[in-house]
């Protein structure tokens, strides 16, 4: 029982870290809406709450935000 209780550890650490580096690496890319776009970062963001990882609420903004494209506004 011990074994199988280590081997669910050693995944959630490895699905944690799967969710982060596709958090940090997701840029909008105009293949979908960008209320898709926001939501599917808002799906990992649960995901990574799920396996008990903790971050703030403006982390996520931050992340959102830089996802998207700069615009020039003159």
């Amino acid at each position: 029982m011990k074994a199988i209780q280590e081997q669910f550890v050693s995944f959630d650490k490895s699905m944690a870290s799967t969710l982060m580096k596709k958090l940090s690496s997701m840029k909008y890319d105009k293949s979908k809406g960008v209320r898709e776009h926001i939501m599917e970062i808002r799906d990992i963001a649960a995901k990574l709450k799920s396996l008990e990882i903790k971050f703030f609420e403006s982390f996520i903004v931050h992340v959102i935000l830089n996802s998207l494209p700069n615009i020039n506004i003159k």
